[in-house]
């Protein structure tokens, strides 16, 4: 499969994931995520096997991370941190899933519990990746697919 292909669904799983469950619009630029400036990211690494054995990444700046949570969460008071980390750890896995069941429709997916990361190991991760404004700040999410197709279907690690 190739990059562009991955990237164009790693995008679409994104917006719609935004649009649908977070309420927040896309802004149409993107931006190198290598360069983009982020103040205060929270990042998260999200593993998964199946057809395909590898591993998500989403950073988005903290501000914007709140907004999200907010949208999501449907308050119109402060949340905590606690509760914006949950739904960033949502967020994670939302855009993921949406994006594998793309990618390798009609197989066995399992995906991993998301881990605290730092926004360096997100940007390492960049087989394919998204880099967009979202809500007033900077949102980069990455995947990186195996070469080849996992080939064995025990997914109990996950």
């Amino acid at each position: 499969m190739e990059q562009r292909e991955i990237e164009r669904v790693l995008g679409e799983s994104a917006e719609l994931v935004l649009a649908t469950m977070f309420f927040s619009d896309v802004g149409e630029a993107g931006c190198d995520s290598a360069q983009a400036p982020m103040e205060a990211a929270l990042a998260v690494r999200v593993p998964f096997a199946g057809y395909f054995q590898g591993e998500f990444g989403l950073a988005v700046e903290e501000a914007t991370a709140r907004v999200l949570a907010e949208n999501f969460l449907g308050c119109d008071e402060e949340i905590g941190e606690a509760q914006v980390r949950q739904v960033t750890h949502e967020l994670a896995n939302m855009i993921c899933g949406a994006a594998l069941s793309h990618l390798s429709a009609g197989t066995r997916l399992a995906i991993g519990e998301p881990r605290v990361a730092s926004l360096e190991e997100v940007r390492a991760l960049g087989l394919a990746e998204w880099c967009r404004l979202v809500e007033g700040g900077t949102m980069v999410v990455s995947l990186h697919l195996e070469q080849e197709p996992w080939q064995t279907t025990d997914t109990s690690g996950y």
